[in-house]
């Protein structure tokens, strides 16, 4: 079963349980397990997969802490802190563990490589001051044949590979290109068994590649769709975009068109007002000649008053002068005193 395949059936079998027991509301209880090899497979699985697993564990990992395990704290100790040490001090960690395990475990142990199952390696692999970990076997010709033939990875170190300065896990796959092109079989005829499996095996490959090509093209379909969408979607954007533009444009202009009649509306307010200022300076001289005129009528009526009077005077004095003339001398007296009383 492939990891994919693997994670399909988690999560069917999830989601079936799920529905069974009415717990889709309830938090993912589900847990991973790996082994040995496949640590770094729990840690992808975790990470590829959020959904189907509330955490993942190696089965090989430290699940059980023991008392008084003074050991493992002292290799913890050595290995953290200048971990820790290159953390606080903002360095990269990589080059700090690089540079941990050349002065420390290199210039302890020395550069001599220790290999287990040396035999199983192609002879004409060269491993140069390095330090392989673990005690895991490597495959020899035969089993990497059968795998690859079969369609598993083949996890030994390829033909006219040369490791130099490296730490290296025994787990770890060395050549790629093994997937790829397996090494022959050996010359000598296989029996009718291994035949048969690696027809058989061939076969399941080749169904395989030709599902995985179906299922290539039909993503590849799925793709040229949405890129169709997508581009549809992007054209009307464009033109939405330019619409856009245009009205902006003419928003512009009618700001400005706007702000040139409020220019004007503005200098001819500024006339108004001159206008106003020289209507009132108008008015308060129209005020101060009304005033004038008034006093000057005032002083018209003082003069007309003056006038009637010279003439009632004129008028009694020609009267005077004429009764002197014509009449005696008593009446001119009694005149007299008659108008001096009227005065």
């Amino acid at each position: 079963m492939s990891a994919k395949e693997y994670c399909i059936f988690c999560q069917y079998y999830r989601y079936s349980l799920n529905a069974k027991l009415n717990r889709s509301g309830v938090e993912n209880p589900w847990f991973f397990f790996s082994g040995s090899y496949s640590g770094a497979l729990s840690a992808w699985f975790r990470l590829k997969f959020p959904h189907l697993t509330c955490e993942c564990l190696a089965s090989s990992a430290v699940v059980l802490a023991v008392q008084d395990f003074g050991e493992f704290d002292q290799q913890i100790d050595k290995l953290c802190k200048p971990l820790v040490d290159a953390k606080n001090a903002g360095e990269d960690l990589m080059d700090a563990y690089a540079r941990y395990v050349k002065e420390y475990y290199i210039g302890t142990f020395g550069i001599a490589a220790k290999i287990y199952d040396q035999e199983y390696l192609k002879k004409t692999a060269i491993i140069e001051d390095t330090l392989l970990m673990g005690a895991d076997y490597y495959e020899t010709d035969a089993d990497r044949g059968f795998l690859a033939a079969k369609g598993s990875v083949p996890i030994g170190i390829g033909k006219n590979s040369h490791i130099k300065r490296a730490i290296i896990d025994t787990n770890a796959r060395i050549n790629f290109l093994l997937i790829q092109s397996p090494p022959p079989l050996p010359k000598k005829p296989p029996d009718r068994h291994v035949s048969t499996v690696i027809n058989s095996s061939s076969s399941m490959m080749q169904t395989g590649y030709e599902q995985k090509l179906k299922d290539l093209t039909t993503e590849l379909a799925d793709y040229k769709f949405k890129m169709e969408m997508l581009m549809d979607e992007h054209e009307k954007l464009s033109e939405l975009v330019e619409d856009y533009k245009s009205r902006e444009l003419k928003f512009k202009s009618t700001i400005n068109s706007l702000e040139s009649k409020l220019t004007d509306n503005e200098y001819e307010r500024q006339q108004y007002m001159d206008e106003s200022r020289n209507l009132n300076v108008q008015l308060q001289h129209a005020c101060e000649f009304e005033n004038e005129i008034m006093a000057l009528k005032s002083e018209l009526n003082t003069a007309n008053t003056k006038k009637e009077r010279l003439k009632a005077s004129l008028c009694l004095k020609s009267d005077l002068n004429y009764v002197m003339i014509r009449r005696p001398k008593k009446q001119f007296i009694l005149l007299k005193s008659l108008f001096v009383s009227k005065w």
